[in-house]
């Protein structure tokens, strides 16, 4: 996966033991943050004993930043006043992330209560779901928009499908419209291999294919003519 070096949420991990007073901090900073409970049941297994520990307790740390800022701004923050590793990530998904704060989709972990996740400085917890979700509906207008072109038989031109679209689902349009050069290539691309396979190759009774013994049978009557041609030039 590409390394992403600026974005404007980040997460990290902070340490307990590093950071006592981690909420008079958060709201020192003037950003906006979202803090996981205390993961203090997390366990690790080492792969060759066996051997089960417990982690050091920990949060899991997000910060929103009205503006775009590079890994190493936040980086530097982060181990600077709450004595976090200065490893960080952008946020990839929003609603994974969250629900990753109390391990909510996998059973497998220690389970945390919702109601222990802090925020503050302005963070809006229900905007911040709600961008993903539309995150999610655009992936689903486009899945939407491939399986149109794949399926229906009908759509040979880039234009077949705009019209198709613009009579029946306007609201792929937009999608259609950022990306024409990609759906275009793709249509005329299937075209292309329907063109290609619409004449299946004709087998004897044995699954040989004889088209490829016509062509032999015709190169070879070819042959011949060449040969009787070269006989009657020698007579002459």
């Amino acid at each position: 996966m590409k390394r992403i070096e600026k974005a404007r949420e980040w997460t990290c991990i902070v340490y307990e033991e590093h950071s006592k007073n981690i909420i008079e901090v958060l709201n020192s900073l003037a950003i906006p943050w979202l803090l996981s409970p205390l993961h203090n049941k997390d366990v690790s297994i080492d792969d060759k004993t066996g051997e089960v520990k417990i982690k050091k307790p920990h949060y899991h740390l997000v910060l929103s930043y009205g503006r775009t800022v590079s890994r190493e701004q936040v980086s530097s923050l982060v181990s600077e006043k709450l004595n976090s590793p200065k490893h960080v990530e952008p946020v990839r998904s929003r609603k994974g992330l969250y629900q990753y704060l109390t391990h909510a989709e996998n059973p497998e972990k220690a389970q945390y209560n919702i109601s222990d996740i802090q925020s503050g400085s302005g963070f809006d917890i229900e905007n911040f779901l709600k961008i993903d979700k539309k995150e999610e509906d655009k992936d689903a207008l486009i899945q939407k928009l491939y399986q149109l072109i794949f399926e229906e038989e009908y759509f040979s031109e880039y234009v077949d499908l705009t019209f198709f679209l613009h009579e029946n689902l306007p609201e792929l349009l937009p999608i259609l419209q950022r990306s024409a050069w990609h759906f275009a290539k793709i249509i005329d691309s299937k075209r292309y291999k329907e063109q290609k396979n619409c004449l299946p190759a004709t087998l004897d009774g044995a699954g040989n294919s004889l088209d490829n013994k016509s062509s032999e049978v015709s190169n070879s009557d070819d042959n011949s003519i060449l040969t009787e041609n070269k006989e009657v030039g020698a007579h002459d």
